[in-house]
């Protein structure tokens, strides 16, 4: 079967419109392959704005050298006769030159004779984008004075082309409108004191703040192993990597998300680190390919920051219910004995709660506890 050499020229250029939604600079490739569908000498992408009779060349294609734009936005575009009135661009419309101006007229004019005819173009084709109030952007695509005019059959298939260019730059501008609230976001939490984390379900990191890098820098409890997050031994890297994974699969409930602490031990002796993690799916945060299920871990060091409540204090270090009974009393300021006492235990019960709770917070004596409490909301 023969292959439509036109319709193959017309598909490559369809997939090089949508290509530019992945950034860098594509459209110089864009307009060469337009000017060539429409067998032009050159092509542009254009920025007016009537009311101030002011634009600018915002693309064009890798014929045109770097000079065609500066001298049209500071000389002619305020000259140029196919833009003296802004009925002809409405949305969508496409125009041929003649329609606004005989080539006859266009011949006379300054424009013509400074801009134009040293370029060697004469022939306009234009197609409006987009349009907002006096704001208008445009492609136009132009051809020699010895080459055919455009033509009606020209004007077809420019307007069928026009909702690709339109949906691009709309798809575009939603793009970096993401983009901006992701970068304003990451830099907000890079001002945040807490150590955040964002990893994937391999734990794998995708975002660290600058709290979070100063931690991982100093090694003591958490780091960085073969790429992913790591604790200080082997046995507890895969707990934690075996925690981060299964939170990662969690779906977040509709009132509250699922969260999960873990503590980290630190070969320093201070206190253990308290790690909450919490899922976040499909997050435009991470920066992978295709969107996966990350985990954002938000770390907490016990020595220097304030604790939300007794229950997160108990729920992190994994205190039964009488123990954390018993830190709420301690907490609220009262000795042993009549925290013994509130409870209706003995004393050496109350002991043996307390040596229970050393060992899982990582405290060697009562002072070191005080210290953690007096970070508690309620203390």
């Amino acid at each position: 079967m023969r292959v439509d050499p036109y319709s193959e020229r017309l598909d490559r250029l369809v997939k090089s419109i949508y290509a530019t939604l992945g950034g860098g600079d594509p459209w110089p490739e864009v307009l060469d392959e337009l000017c060539h569908l429409f067998d032009g000498r050159g092509s542009m992408l254009t920025d007016h704005n009537f009311g101030s009779r002011r634009g600018a060349i915002r693309f064009k294609c890798d014929h045109f050298d770097d000079a065609v734009p500066e001298t049209y936005r500071s000389r002619m575009c305020s000259r140029n006769p196919w833009l003296h009135s802004d009925l002809p661009y409405r949305p969508r419309s496409v125009i041929l030159g003649t329609e606004i101006l005989p080539d006859a007229e266009l011949t006379r004019t300054e424009f013509y004779r400074d801009y134009l005819h040293p370029l060697g173009l004469k022939h306009r084709l234009c197609g409006v984008v987009q349009r907002d109030g006096l704001g208008v952007r445009f492609l136009a695509i132009l051809r020699a004075p010895r080459q055919p005019a455009f033509d009606e059959a020209d004007k077809a298939r420019l307007r069928r082309l026009l909702p690709h260019f339109q949906q691009a730059f709309d798809l575009r501008r939603h793009i970096q409108q993401d983009r901006s609230e992701r970068e304003a976001l990451l830099e907000v939490l890079d001002h945040v004191p807490v150590a955040c984390m964002l990893v994937n379900q391999g734990a794998a990191l995708h975002f660290v703040n600058t709290a979070a890098t100063r931690l991982l820098e100093r090694r003591d409890g958490l780091l960085l192993r073969a790429g992913g997050l790591a604790a200080g031994s082997s046995r507890l890297t895969a707990r934690l990597r075996s925690t981060i994974s299964r939170v990662a699969a969690l779906r977040p409930r509709s009132s509250q998300s699922p969260c999960e602490h873990f503590v980290v031990s630190r070969p320093s002796g201070r206190p253990p680190l308290l790690l909450s993690l919490l899922p976040i799916h499909q997050s435009r945060i991470g920066r992978a390919a295709k969107p996966e299920a990350l985990v954002a871990i938000l770390t907490k060091d016990p020595e220097g920051e304030k604790l939300e409540s007794v229950e997160t204090f108990a729920e992190a270090y994994g205190l039964t219910e009488a123990e954390a009974r018993l830190i709420g009393l301690l907490a609220e300021g009262g000795g042993l004995q009549e925290a013994a006492a509130s409870l209706g235990v003995t004393k050496n019960t109350a002991r043996t709660h307390m040596r229970h709770i050393y060992a899982k917070i990582g405290a060697h004596r009562q002072s070191d506890l005080i210290r953690l409490l007096a970070k508690l909301g309620s203390a």
